[in-house]
């Protein structure tokens, strides 16, 4: 298990795990350039974290060679974007307790998907 914590940390599999203060997903397919494959975009502000659940298989190779591939692996930031192959439903995301003044959102996605860190966490001196 590796935790990615800067700036285009990446991870890519078959089945992820999100949790954040809040879920955008995008209800609209875009088709990415790199994979050529159609996907729906979103992203996860206010603290957000995201974890391979299961990996790729042997013979589906990851769209971008800095990701982190293994089961377990986690990324997490202020701000993290991504796709996923199917959409993502409002209905589907999870309102969980995540502080005890702040909410927050879960949802596990079984499809194949790319997120990286878009803005890492800042450090307090």
């Amino acid at each position: 298990m590796t935790l990615g914590l800067g700036v285009c940390s990446s991870i890519e599999g078959k089945k992820l795990k999100l949790s954040t203060r809040k879920i955008n997903p995008q209800p609209s397919p875009v088709v990415d350039i790199k994979s050529g494959k159609k996907v729906y975009k979103f992203k996860l502000s206010y603290d957000g974290g995201a974890e391979i659940v299961d990996s790729l298989d042997l013979n589906d190779p990851a769209v971008y060679s800095t990701s982190m591939l293994d089961i377990g692996d986690k990324i997490q930031g202020s701000s993290i974007d991504g796709w996923t192959e199917k959409v993502i439903k409002p209905n589907d995301i999870k309102v969980i307790s995540r502080t005890g003044t702040h909410k927050g959102s879960e949802i596990e996605i079984k499809c194949r998907f790319y997120a990286h860190v878009q803005t890492e966490h800042r450090h307090h001196a």
